[in-house]
């Protein structure tokens, strides 16, 4: 089956499209399950909410906030929303965008996937540029090809994850603030710890120590752009020691201070989130202004999930 556009299956907002290149912001509803399908266009996800079992071609992940993945033309597909839902920054290449990628020397026909690494971080910064108001075309033209200069960790010729490293992400997702050692973890899933390791690595993208950090500032990102508690709260929110602490871990990542990401143009209060009071906070859209909430009311779905009180910016 092929789909034209994964956005149009969720509530979409639209950041605009140039050149090829067309962004926006989807809300997919708890328990969508959108079955085996393909697109006629290059598909890059940054999961920023929520959860979802994504399987590209044989490769299955379960995806959460810091997650990323390309899906090329043609290439099988299907998702598996969890029970909140999910939300996710979609950016679509069309066939221009992928021949102009394949000139420069990238491998535009090889699937991606994985948590943290440039390719998430690029799309966290092209996310903050967008929420703010202050992306262009040549803004999305860098991020595709900062994206696509080196080479990300392709889904292909990877065996089949083991029934102990869902309950080892299981763990380190229900203790993030404090997760456990090394040790720990290869007692529970009964395997040497440089074995749980490798395996870790090959179906993640990363070590399970990078995983943890990686879940963290893409909460942290969210809670930047969608509330406005104190750098220090959100630092003792995610575990982190002290506020320093996590801003050196932020902007090693993202590429800014926490304080930058937030604000643009030095004030706190220009960022287009922002809470009215007028409307009550989705789970997973957070404070998403005015427009966005007019375009939710139409969407049933989203109204079935609107919070009631003050919403909910968990990251489980």
């Amino acid at each position: 089956m092929e789909i034209s556009k994964l956005s149009e299956r969720g509530s979409i907002v639209r950041y605009g499209a140039w050149h090829g290149i067309e962004v926006s912001e989807s809300r997919f509803a708890a328990g969508l399950a959108i079955g085996e399908h393909t697109h006629r266009t290059g598909y890059m996800s940054f999961t920023l909410a929520g959860s979802v079992v994504d399987t590209i071609a044989v490769d299955e992940a379960i995806a959460a906030p810091g997650y990323s993945c390309y899906v090329p033309p043609g290439t099988p597909h299907a998702n598996v929303f969890g029970r909140s839902g999910a939300r996710c920054l979609l950016v679509e290449l069309d066939t221009p965008v992928l021949r102009w990628l394949e000139g420069l020397g990238s491998d535009v026909a090889m699937p991606r996937s994985g948590f943290g690494g440039p390719w998430t971080w690029h799309g966290m910064s092209l996310y903050r540029a967008l929420r703010h108001g202050s992306a262009t075309s040549l803004d999305y033209e860098e991020f595709i090809h900062r994206s696509f200069e080196r080479s990300a960790r392709t889904v292909a010729g990877r065996s089949k994850a083991p029934a102990w490293l869902a309950r080892v992400r299981e763990h380190l997702d229900a203790t993030l603030e404090r997760p456990p050692s090394l040790a720990v973890l290869a007692r529970d899933a009964d395997v040497h710890p440089m074995h749980l390791i490798r395996v870790f690595r090959t179906h993640t993208g990363c070590s399970p120590g990078e995983y943890v950090q990686t879940r963290r500032i893409a909460h942290a990102c969210r809670l930047l752009l969608d509330t406005d508690l104190a750098l220090t709260h959100v630092a003792l929110q995610l575990g982190y020691h002290d506020q320093s602490h996590f801003s050196r871990a932020f902007k090693s990542r993202v590429g800014v201070p926490p304080g930058a990401f937030r604000c643009r143009d030095g004030s706190r209060h220009s960022r287009i989130a922002h809470n009215s009071g007028r409307r009550p906070l989705d789970p997973l859209f957070g404070h998403v202004g005015q427009s966005i909430w007019r375009l939710a009311d139409n969407r049933r779905e989203v109204a079935r999930t609107a919070g009631t009180d003050g919403g909910d910016h968990s990251w489980r």
